[in-house]
């Protein structure tokens, strides 16, 4: 895949195309950058949240439309889902040759090149839609990037302070606790993931009651020397 001729092929058909507008071209970069991520496989899944994120499309309506208008212009081939536990898939068109970029539908005379990348989406779609395939869409994305993995971890140290000021703990132990955590990835040790971050800082304050406890202990004055020593009376 020549992502390079790729991303020009598809600028000069933005360019041409009146259709679209701005919502268009950023769902289909967003879709264009899991591509990527999914090493330009033959169809991916993908979850309408994390595309609307990532295209700052705030519109539920906008993005649904938008979507399926890059499907019907040929721009993607996308196959949304009823099955909540099964995610929507997409193909991404391609838009070069080994020789000369694909050309556009509406400016093919003889129409051919069009008619063959038609004929191939549509044998796509039937095996999809033929396909019984039930596979949950965390189980099929197991190449994505660590974005999913930190679904429990804290957004920012703003979140850690605000929870650390509702358990009235100090805000120093919660400015430690984050970057401790933030600088070795939010793991607990080499393997193992934090999944409940607020627990976590429950156990830290925990062990850091206990060290105070402990350094009390051990500055005590155990000789138990008078401080108001009246050093005029006989031993």
């Amino acid at each position: 895949m020549n992502y390079i001729r790729h991303l020009t092929g598809v600028f000069e058909k933005f360019n041409d195309d009146h259709r679209l507008n701005p919502s268009h071209v950023s769902i289909y970069y967003a879709l264009f950058q899991y591509w990527n991520l999914f090493r330009f496989c033959k169809q991916f899944y993908v979850q309408r949240e994390e595309i609307m994120q990532a295209s700052k499309v705030g519109s539920l309506s906008t993005y649904h439309k938008c979507i399926r208008e890059l499907s019907d212009w040929n721009y993607i081939l996308y196959m949304p889902s009823k099955n909540p536990l099964k995610g929507s898939q997409v193909k991404m068109s391609i838009f070069w040759t080994s020789d000369e970029q694909v050309m556009d539908k509406q400016a093919t005379n003889n129409g051919q090149d069009v008619d063959k990348f038609e004929t191939f989406l549509e044998q796509v779609a039937d095996e999809y839609d033929k396909s019984d395939e039930s596979a949950l869409v965390h189980e099929l994305n197991n190449i994505k990037h660590n974005k999913q993995d930190k679904t429990f971890w804290p957004k920012s140290e703003f979140e850690v302070l605000n929870f650390f000021k509702e358990n009235a703990w100090p805000d120093t132990e919660a400015s430690k606790f984050y970057l401790h955590y933030e600088a070795v990835g939010w793991k607990i040790n080499r393997d193992t993931k934090v999944v409940n971050w607020q627990a976590l800082a429950h156990r830290w304050m925990k062990k850091a009651e206990e060290i105070q406890q402990g350094l009390k202990i051990k500055n005590q004055d155990h000789l138990k020397i008078k401080k108001n020593k009246n050093y005029g009376e006989p031993l």
